[in-house]
This record gives C-alpha cells, structure tokens and sequence, in this order.
C-alpha cells in the first residue's frame, strides 16, 4: 500500500531521484570492486547498502566506507527539499528522504483512517519507528516485532518468526470475519 518508508503513496507520483541519491548511488557502486559481495540497492529516491554477505572479516571496513560516502550527503542536502537521512540496519545503511518514516506512514494512514485499529508488524529496525509512534499513542493499537531472538523493541507484542505472523493474521481473520484486515 504505502512504499520507500512512507515516501510512495497510492495515485500519488512517486518521488523522483534526486542529485543526492543519484550520486551516492554511483559512489557504491565503486566501493563494489572492494567488497565484491557488497549489495547496493538503487530504491528510487534512496539508496541502501547491504554489507552482510561481505566476508565477516571485512564488515568493519565494508561499514565504515560505505558511511563514508552516505553520510555527507545529510549535511549537503540539509535545508533541501529533498533533505536526505540515514536510516542504519542490521548490516546496512540507507540513504533516504529525510521527509519519509514508517512513523509518518503510519500517522498519516491513522489521520485518512481513524476509524480503524492499527496493526503494525515489523521485522526490521526501520519498523521501530512506526512502533515506537503507535506505542505512544492514546488510541488501541497493535504492535509486533518479529524476531527469533529477543530485541530491543517498543512494540507491545512478540512473534519468533514467519509462521508466526501468518499464524497471527489468519486467526485475526477468522475473528474479524474477514472484514477490515489488509
């Protein structure tokens, strides 16, 4: 429904790359001779970088030159309208429109849809935003973090993996008949 953190709605243009995630794109992909098992992932208005199937001898080095090249571009677009952010992960590090969270995904998803429960599943540290958001609200909300082992996570609920999840929304569905569960 919602993409790239919030950034691409539906019947809205998506947003178009900027100078910045152009030229961060390229960059990466010089470090590619360097670390050879380095994934650069060109999303459109951002760009990430994946270190985790570098050797793990070289995931230091890997990490540190790819935030050598994203990290300037927070200070060169700053003030921008395409102001870019970093967004770090497990073995990675996005480039990203600094406009653009799962948190203002979700505030704008309750603002369009107040009648609705929000059930926000994530599995991945750029989710602890939107968890964090819908935790502190005053309104029912459900949060989940999926993950095998335990993390440090604001949601209220827990699920190990997969099955799990889907598991979860099948029972949710057979009691909601169905109805009001995307």
């Amino acid at each position: 429904m919602v993409g790239l953190h919030g950034a691409e709605w539906p019947g809205e243009p998506s947003p178009t790359k900027s100078a910045a995630a152009a030229a961060a794109l390229q960059q990466l992909h010089g470090l590619c001779s360097a670390f050879p098992k380095l994934l650069v992932e060109d999303k459109g208005a951002g760009v990430a970088a994946h270190w985790g199937q570098v050797s793990p001898d070289q995931h230091g080095q890997a990490a540190a030159a790819v935030e050598k090249i994203l990290r300037p571009w927070i200070q060169r677009t700053h003030g921008q309208r395409n102001a870019m952010s970093l967004l770090a992960g497990h073995h990675m590090l996005e480039l990203r429109l600094a406009s653009a969270s799962k948190a203002c995904a979700a505030q704008r998803l309750i603002k369009q849809n107040p009648q609705l429960h929000p059930v926000f599943i994530g599995d991945d540290l750029s989710d602890e935003e939107a968890l964090a958001y819908l935790s502190s609200l005053d309104i029912p909300t459900t949060t989940i973090r999926v993950a095998a082992t335990t993390v440090k996570t604001d949601a209220a609920y827990r699920l190990a993996g997969p099955e799990q999840v889907h598991a979860f929304l099948a029972t949710l569905a057979k009691l909601t008949g169905g109805h009001g569960v995307a």
